[in-house]
Parts: structure tokens; C-alpha cells; sequence
């Protein structure tokens, strides 16, 4: 009599979570659960060089005048931005800035222009002098609009660009010495992602 009482006991114990899963459910419980999963992603851009970051346009003057010749050098890069994108194009010194004391009757400074090529963004093309870089290089917005261009396409879009420098010929004798800047190439996202200017 007394194991009959205690096997009782053990089955109602046992099957309890049952009959409570069954008759005392949650109102509006359900035997399936829709849960909503996102991302966020922001926009941004990046930029690689391909090559030396150091280019070195090798001897820029013009053996008969003393004057400053036209010479050329391309610098390649990668690049990607999953949004709309402004190129911009900046230069420290607006030309090549004689590295010494500037001497009466000499150049100091040699102009060059820059152009830039990025058929991956949307075919932008982009040629601006080394003056027009030099007025925008404290804008660190990109809103000035001496030198800058906006992509055409709103998607991602990555690549390989370059930029081709050419110096610019005649002028006054150079110095002896190094004539050198600071090119700097900007790739960053519009904001909302549009296209227009």
C-alpha cells in the first residue's frame, strides 16, 4: 500500500511541467517565435597606393634656358566606397617649393597639373593646377570647389585610379637644389549618399 502511494505521487510529479505547459500557458503564447534581425552599415571610403608613396619626378630642368621643363610622372592607387563619393585633389605648397632660401632672379616655386582618372567611380575625371589645390588645402570638409568632383553612382564602387602629374615648362632659371610638395588625394563619402553637386 505504501509503494502504490508513492508511484502515484512520482507520476503526477513528472507529468506536471505537461499539464502546466498545456493549461497554463502565457495568453497570446504561440509555438513559434518571429524575431527581426538587421545590420547597419555606414558609408565610408579607402585608399591604398600601389607604389611607393615617394615620387620622385627626376630632373625638372630644361638644359638650354636654366627654366623649368615639362616632366611627368603617374602615380597609381586602389580605392572603394560602398556610397556616392567627392574626389578631391589638395597641394601643400601649390607647386614645387624650392627646399632652401629663395634667391632674387630664380624660380621658387615650379606649377604643375594634376589629373586624375577613376573609371571605377563612376568615370570620374579631374584636372586641377597646383594653385587651385593649394586654395582649398585648409578645407578639411571638401566643400571648397577648387579642385574636386563628385562620382556619378550611388552603389559601391572600387577599382584602380591614378593620378598623372605634369610640371609646367619656361619661367624663371631654377636653383640648384630639390623642388618638391605634397600631393594629397581625398576619396570620402556624400553625405545621404547622392550624386549631385
Amino acid at each position: 500500500m505504501r509503494i502504490e502511494t508513492i508511484a502515484a505521487v512520482m507520476t503526477v510529479v513528472l507529468s506536471a511541467p505537461a499539464l502546466a505547459s498545456a493549461d497554463v500557458a502565457p495568453v497570446g503564447s504561440t509555438d513559434r517565435l518571429k524575431v527581426e534581425i538587421s545590420g547597419h552599415i555606414s558609408p565610408s571610403c579607402s585608399l591604398a597606393m600601389n607604389e611607393d608613396s615617394h615620387v620622385h619626378l627626376g630632373d625638372i630642368q630644361d638644359g638650354a634656358t636654366g627654366a623649368a621643363a615639362e616632366t611627368t610622372a603617374t602615380i597609381p592607387f586602389s580605392m572603394s566606397c560602398n556610397t556616392a563619393f567627392t574626389t578631391s585633389l589638395k597641394s601643400r605648397h601649390g607647386g614645387l617649393a624650392f627646399d632652401g632660401a629663395p634667391s632674387s632672379g630664380f624660380s621658387s616655386l615650379v606649377d604643375y597639373t594634376a589629373v586624375i582618372n577613376l573609371p571605377a567611380g563612376g568615370g570620374v575625371s579631374l584636372t586641377c593646377d597646383a594653385a587651385q589645390m593649394r586654395e582649398s588645402l585648409d578645407d578639411s570638409s571638401h566643400d571648397n570647389d577648387a579642385c574636386k568632383a563628385r562620382s556619378s553612382t550611388n552603389g559601391y564602387s572600387a577599382g584602380q585610379g591614378a593620378v598623372k602629374v605634369t610640371t609646367q615648362a619656361g619661367g624663371k632659371p631654377l636653383l640648384l637644389g630639390t623642388y618638391s610638395d605634397e600631393l594629397i588625394l581625398c576619396i570620402s563619402p556624400n553625405l545621404g549618399g547622392g550624386s549631385g553637386i
